[in-house]
């Protein structure tokens, strides 16, 4: 997984979106140390286009210490209704990431399944 423009230190890992239901999206990411007031902020191409600037929305992003070097971060986004594009970006006031858009399937498309895993801190994990 790569990312076209710098990465802010201390990411262990850049946000992975995985589909949650028709209009929800799961976003995790990886830091290696804590930090506070981490947030993602999300919004549409429907909410850009409504007025200048947009309405943002700001969700405080969930945390778990893993160990005393791996830090996740989780928010989910939504519901983002109908729209084609959904843009995020993690923030903090000491880390953060570049812009990112998710580009929705319309209902004719096929849907496509994607699996990952990562076992370092062993299976139980995934079991939470």
């Amino acid at each position: 997984m790569g990312d076209w423009g710098v990465i802010s230190r201390g990411f262990q890992k850049l946000p992975m979106v995985f589909e949650h239901d028709q209009e929800y999206y799961y976003v995790v990411w990886e830091m290696s140390f804590p930090v506070s007031e981490f947030s993602l902020e999300w919004w549409t191409d429907t909410m850009s286009s409504s007025k200048k600037g947009g309405t943002h929305n700001i969700i405080k992003a969930q945390y778990k210490m893993l160990d005393q070097s791996h830090h996740r971060y989780s928010a989910i986004i939504g519901p983002v209704g109908l729209a084609s594009k959904v843009h995020y970006k993690c923030t903090s006031k000491s880390a953060w990431t570049n812009e990112y858009t998710i580009s929705r399937r319309c209902e004719t498309e096929l849907t496509r399944v994607l699996v990952i895993s990562d076992n370092q801190n062993g299976p139980t994990e995934f079991r939470q």
